[in-house]
Order: structure tokens, then sequence, then C-alpha cells
């Protein structure tokens, strides 16, 4: 907080320890409904044989109503099933993702941590500091740093503005973006600052990348899903957001196109099987 009054320097220095304390507590949250978003995969998947032909009622006239209404849309009630079984969530984003191949295991797994952070109160110090260097003698001294500030702050204001205007999987995959982008882009900055490269020009290295981010994180924001995918390399871009790990990018696509587990197959296979034997 250099230039700044010592009291003012004091108080949000205790402000920005307060939010970086609260930011463990949030995340420890993501860590909880990961897990509780895994329990109930694992509930939706039970005693699910792979497609809607093999499913029943316990009422035979719900089971004909249900049917009816279907009819022959069959393969595409199985593939919003099975979206919804794989991300926890379905949609036709999520849909077109699957179908070309995306990883969607965690689509519906919603990482709050990074965003709250930084749309709520890291957004307040940001106004606040922006304010304050702009009123004080000497701003024309650092009028590249107010810049670079007052894009990141609009870059986050608009982030949230369509955050609000958009369906529930594209907030998740723009939360999923922002959380990405933001660590991939600065810790290891932070990091080479911790391992003593703390020069004048780093820090200001890791300044600039840590308010750019924001412009980056907002531009895949308006993308959404579908625009993201048809960028050049857009499906490994829409697996690395969606993946709860880095790593999670190599996975292979859980999702099925035909919608047939393998019992489904195996059920098939021997229907297929006793009808040869029998002719």
């Amino acid at each position: 907080m250099q230039g700044f009054p010592r009291d003012e320097a004091i108080i949000a220095q205790r402000f920005l320890w307060i939010t970086a304390a609260a930011f463990f507590a949030i995340a420890e949250i993501d860590r909880i409904s990961y897990k509780t978003g895994d329990l109930e995969k694992e509930e939706l998947h039970r005693d699910y044989r792979g497609s809607l032909r093999f499913a029943s009622c316990s009422q035979l006239r719900d089971e004909e109503h249900i049917r009816l209404e279907i009819g022959d849309k069959v393969h595409q009630v199985d593939q919003i099933i099975q979206v919804l079984m794989t991300a926890g969530m379905t949609s036709p984003p999520l849909r077109d993702a699957a179908l070309t191949g995306v990883n969607i295991e965690h689509a519906g797994d919603a990482a709050v941590a990074i965003p709250v952070l930084f749309l709520g109160p890291q957004l307040i110090f940001g106004l606040w500091q922006a304010g304050r260097r702009i009123s004080l003698p000497d701003c024309a001294q650092d009028a590249a740093s107010v810049s670079f500030q007052s894009v990141s702050i609009c870059a986050r204001v608009c982030f949230l503005i369509i955050l609000c205007r958009r369906p529930i999987d594209q907030r998740y995959f723009m939360l999923k973006v922002m959380t990405k982008l933001v660590s991939a882009l600065l810790f290891p900055c932070l990091i080479g600052l911790m391992v003593g490269a703390s020069t004048m020009t780093m820090i200001r290295i890791v300044f600039v990348v840590f308010h750019l981010s924001f412009v980056i994180v907002l531009f895949f924001a308006a993308l959404g899903i579908r625009g993201t995918l048809k960028l050049p390399c857009g499906k490994h871009l829409v697996q690395f957001f969606l993946s709860r790990f880095i790593w999670g990018c190599c996975k292979r696509p859980s999702y099925n196109g035909n919608c047939l587990g393998d019992e489904g197959n195996e059920s098939e296979s021997t229907s297929e099987s006793s009808t040869s034997d029998a002719a």
C-alpha cells in the first residue's frame, strides 16, 4: 500500500488477511460440495441399465402414459439422462460439448472460492484502492497502474452482469473459467515471488497478469460453452475449464454417444445371441 496514509494501509492489510482466511473456508465448502455431488451421482447410477428402454414403473398405466409421451424420441431422452447422470445437470450446450468428446463429468460442480473472493471483497477493495489512487496528488505518475486496475474492475463488473443473466449451466461454466484462468495465470507468478524472484520487474509482471486475467475470463464468459467450442482447439479449452483438476483434461470422456451403458450392451448382446440360437 505504498503512497497511502499509514492508518489506511494497516486497515487495508488486515482486510486482505481476513479475505485470505475466508478463501480457505469457502474452499472447504467447495470440497464438501464436490463430495456430495459424487455421492448423488452414485445414487443416480444405481440400478440404471443404460437406456430408457430398460426402465419400468410400479404402475403399468403410468409407464404406458410416459412411453406414449416419449414416442420415438427414446434416443434423445437417453442422451439427456446420460448427460444428467454424468455432469449432474443437463442442457443443450452441455450435450453439444459431450457429443464433441468433452469429458463433462464435473460440469455440474460449481467452484466458487476464487470467484467469491475476486467478485466480492477483492472487487470492493479494488474500487476503493483505485478511487484513492486517483485522488492522490501523484496520480499522473501512477497512471499505468490505475488504468490496469480500472480495466480489471470493469471486466469483473461486466462478468457479474453476464453471470446474473445466464442459465445455471452457463453460470457454472463461467465460475469454472474464472477459477481455472486466474489460478493458471496468477499462481505461477506468485510462486515466483515466493521463491525469491521478488524484483520490481517481477512484481509489475504479477500486477499486469493479475488484472489482465479478468479480461480474458470475461472473453470466455461472453462466449459461453458453445462459443468456446467454435474456437480453434475449442474442445480442449472447454475440457480444461470443465475438468475438476488440470490433469482431468487427459481423462477419457465418460459420456457415451450411443447412450447405452455396459449393462444395456450386454442385454442387447444376450438378446441377439438368443435370437440367433433360436433361429
